[in-house]
């Protein structure tokens, strides 16, 4: 999609939910998240994850001369609110967006390897988020000594074990 073709607004709108999920989102500890929203031309369905919560700010924040000033201020708000979550709730949040990063990465050398007729633009978007979550998580993405993803999914399953077991022994 071009800039010419982007819906600024709807983008927005869209973005306003997703911060609105945000902090449920990220104890749902789900990768992938599916939102209705109502950009104004009805209900559409958005698929919604770390990496694309980081494209849309950094595309919005790219395009901001296209938004009106109430736009802007909405933009504004938006991102505070996002960043709030995610430095609430970082270290859950990081550990979702290692878990896309895998999934990415995979999906894109999958395509990669798979197609004789170069990169598409999926896996340009794949790239995108790939370098946005990336840079979200800093040296820890590629850190040596860092957990692998599915050690850190065994670690979360073996707390939630826990806390069960424990939740159990109160009642």
């Amino acid at each position: 999609m071009t800039t010419t073709q982007t819906d600024w607004s709807a983008e927005l709108t869209v973005l306003e939910s997703m911060a609105r999920e945000l902090e449920d989102y990220i104890i749902g500890n789900d990768v992938y998240r599916t939102l209705m929203v109502n950009t104004g031309a009805g209900n559409h369905q958005y698929k919604m994850s770390g990496g694309d919560v980081l494209v849309r700010v950094d595309a919005l924040k790219a395009a901001q001369a296209a938004l009106s000033s109430a736009e802007q201020q909405r933009l504004a708000a938006a991102a505070a609110q996002i960043d709030k979550t995610i430095y609430a709730l970082r270290t859950r949040f990081h550990a979702l967006l290692r878990r896309e990063l895998k999934s990415r990465q995979g999906a894109l050398q999958w395509a990669l390897e798979s197609s004789d007729e170069g990169v598409s633009p999926a896996d340009r978007q794949n790239q995108r988020h790939i370098a946005l979550i990336r840079k979200e998580l800093g040296p820890s993405a590629n850190a040596k000594g860092a957990a692998p993803v599915d050690e850190m999914d065994d670690l979360e399953a073996q707390l939630q074990q826990a806390l069960k077991e424990l939740k159990d022994l109160a009642d």
